[in-house]
């Protein structure tokens, strides 16, 4: 027999119909499909996302007292108002999102509306973020710690023990970021190394990485490769970048190969995904607190995030030893990505200051012969 299924709120899309839902144990969920059974956990503090096709994401929640509407913002900063009824709010985004968008919750006249934290957890104030809430656009932030290790996760200390993990949150309207530790090293001015403290050079360790790979691996035809980074799962290598010029600088252009696997994600998400992650970091001010640091990281990636989801979308074609391939492409200025399959490989293309045209990809005949650097 069934569950019984209330549906609280609902919205009607391409593939079908998302909503937030009550089972009869009281517990609430949300389903990017109705129409299918089962569904994501929804906690009464913070939003739930699922992922459809890729390219686009489904996020819900339940509204905190005194709310009767939400606001989401999307990763290009976009604000949409989301379906909300009885107590529930669901919006389907024409985005691939990795973590739920921020939301500004709203009472009947306007007014602001944060989520309220049970009164027992730590509250230490936060003086020295400068970044603005992307949900409401306050600046004033404080470190809540719970006292369980449920509500928003966990985390070990040196010592072995578990204990719960703190969030960043807007006093304004209740957004809520992670918060974490950094590692800082200091480095005594007038140390110089000695031969003994010197690493191995990584080279043979990379060369012997990729040298017998099961799968090809690409680079740009005519242009010195390089050897930028390697990854693996379960002991075997499954992913080698090569790269060309330097970063930073024009031309510079990136290859990553990849052996084929199941990847729920679609070609331009791919390639949004290492526009994204092309985009370097400037050095932030020094005398930071930790929390300042993060909220900085956070803020940069949001921005990096924001420049490869407006970057204009522009499939090409790319000769793979020699025959044309196409490609899901993203550009911005004069900074490209895109990806594609074939040939038992996922290829990942990233270039800036040079065009699509004068590139054309060939594979490495001997990766042994690599350097790195």
């Amino acid at each position: 027999m069934a569950k019984r299924r209330d549906t609280l709120v609902s919205v009607t899309y391409a593939r079908g119909t998302a909503g937030v839902w009550r089972d009869a144990d009281g517990s609430h969920w949300m389903s990017g499909l109705l129409e299918r059974s089962g569904g994501s956990g929804v906690d009464g503090g913070r939003p739930t996302i699922e992922g459809i096709d890729g390219d686009t994401t489904v996020q819900g929640g339940l509204l905190p007292a005194g709310a009767t509407r939400a606001e989401v913002v999307d990763d290009i900063g976009r604000r949409h108002l989301a379906n909300a009824a009885n107590g529930a709010w669901v919006i389907v985004l024409d985005l691939a999102l990795a973590e739920p968008a921020p939301v500004h919750y709203l009472g009947e006249g306007g007014e602001t509306v944060r989520p309220e934290l049970p009164s027992d957890w730590r509250v230490e104030p936060v003086p020295d973020v400068s970044e603005g809430c992307p949900a409401c656009g306050g600046t004033v932030w404080e470190r809540v710690t719970p006292t369980d290790a449920d509500s928003r996760g966990a985390h070990s200390t040196p010592e072995g023990n578990m204990v719960p993990t703190s969030v960043l949150v807007c006093v304004a309207c209740g957004h809520e970021e992670r918060a974490g530790a950094l590692m800082r090293v200091t480095v005594d001015e007038d140390w110089e190394p000695h031969e003994d403290d010197l690493e191995p050079a990584a080279e043979p360790d990379g060369v012997r990485a990729v040298s017998n790979l099961d799968f090809p691996i690409f680079a740009v035809a005519g242009h010195e490769p390089r050897l930028s980074s390697w990854g693996s799962s379960n002991g075997d290598v499954d992913q080698v970048e090569i790269a060309h010029g330097d970063p930073g600088e024009e031309p510079c252009a990136s290859v990553m190969t990849e052996r084929e696997r199941y990847e729920a994600d679609t070609e331009l998400v791919l390639a949004r995904g290492a526009l994204e992650r092309s985009f370097s970091d400037e050095p932030w001010p020094e005398n930071l607190s930790d929390d300042a640091v993060i909220m900085r990281l956070h803020a940069r990636q949001r921005e990096h995030r924001r420049l490869a989801a407006s970057a204009r979308v522009e499939p090409i074609t790319l000769l793979v030893d020699g025959a044309p391939i196409g490609f899901q492409a993203v550009r911005l200025d004069r900074r490209w990505a895109g990806a594609a399959r074939t040939g038992g490989v996922l290829l990942t293309v990233v270039a800036v200051g040079t065009e699509p045209a004068d590139v054309a990809l060939e594979r490495v005949q001997d990766p042994s012969s690599l350097r790195t650097g």
